[in-house]
């Protein structure tokens, strides 16, 4: 009897013993990270060079949970960089739900006094996927639409963009109104928003307004990059006659020479990422991946006509 209660009282102090030992393990795993963190900032804080973290570890959540703090820190840089770490956080994570969560998280930026700040979110928010917008996170950027900022063209573009077309009227209803407070860029997002929504007579202002203005280099690098965005057939059916085009409009690649090129090369890298099964790899920072852009270009030019239209756009993507 004595022996088996020995016995006992051993097995339960190996147990105890194991929980302890993973529990220690457990905080020692969640203290380095929190640590890192902290390490992190407090070199920012007192202006040394620090090497951003790496979020090597596979608790995530452990990462997220010492950024936090941050968010409200008293320093508006200091909460800009763990708004932009976060954003880092969850554009590498696997995790749906940790994703949501940073989504979640980033939103919040939107109330933070320091504007700033609402453009590190803006610029955030859209690498994230349509699937990390839970209810919540639409419901915020519903509430936003109602109130908008002081610049709300990002707002428009990434309503556009989560394909929020319940929304299409609001905006619509803030680009013409007649004494509309938008200046020129908010209400031309406002368009560009409405063509990716569906709304053709956007589509038809924003195709009539380039006509007007032609093919240059302000048009192929300020206002192209929209019509991608857009997402429309009838766009990019627009950028392939910039494509097919020999009109020497846009001014030379280098400072070293004062000859003026065509536009095919600009229009054929920008339009890339958004056509399924382009005939010309895309390296991972969105250049096209090739050493010979005169054989690139001879090459992309052949698969559109022979296309024909034909082709798939990646509406799934910013």
């Amino acid at each position: 009897m004595l022996l088996l209660k020995s016995k006992m009282i051993r097995s339960s102090l190996f147990k105890a013993t194991v929980i302890v030992v993973i529990a220690m393990f457990l905080c020692t795993g969640v203290f380095a990270q929190k640590q890192e963190i902290d390490a992190y900032f407090s070199a920012l804080r007192n202006d040394q060079s620090a090497t951003a973290p790496s979020f090597t570890s596979k608790k995530e959540e452990q990462y997220v949970r010492a950024l936090t703090p941050y968010l409200r820190d008293t320093i508006p840089t200091l909460r800009a960089e763990a708004y932009s770490l976060l954003s880092n956080l969850g554009r590498q994570s696997k995790q749906k739900g940790l994703r949501r969560d940073i989504v979640n998280l980033l939103i919040t930026g939107w109330h933070d006094m320091d504007w700033g700040i609402h453009g590190v979110v803006d610029n955030a928010l859209v690498h994230f996927q349509r699937q990390d917008f839970d209810h919540t996170a639409l419901d915020s950027i519903k509430s936003r639409l109602n109130i908008l900022p002081a610049s709300p063209g990002k707002l428009f573009k990434l309503i556009g963009y989560l394909d929020l077309r319940d929304l299409a009227p609001k905006i619509k209803s803030y680009v013409e109104e007649p004494q509309s407070s938008l200046n020129k860029a908010s209400r031309w997002a406002g368009y560009i928003s409405l063509a990716r929504l569906g709304d053709q007579q956007a589509i038809d202002f924003l195709l009539n307004r380039l006509r007007t203005l032609g093919l240059n280099d302000d048009v192929v690098y300020d206002l192209f990059p929209d019509l991608v965005y857009t997402r429309t057939f009838r766009a990019i059916r627009y950028l392939e006659e910039g494509l097919l085009s020999n009109e020497k409009s846009c001014g030379p690649p280098s400072a070293e020479s004062d000859e003026p090129v065509i536009c095919a090369y600009r229009i054929m890298e920008m339009i890339a990422p958004a056509i399924k099964d382009y005939p010309v790899a895309i390296g991972p920072g969105g250049n096209l991946e090739t050493n010979d852009y005169a054989k690139a270009l001879e090459t992309v030019r052949a698969w559109f006509k022979q296309k024909n239209g034909n082709y798939e756009i990646i509406r799934d993507t910013y």
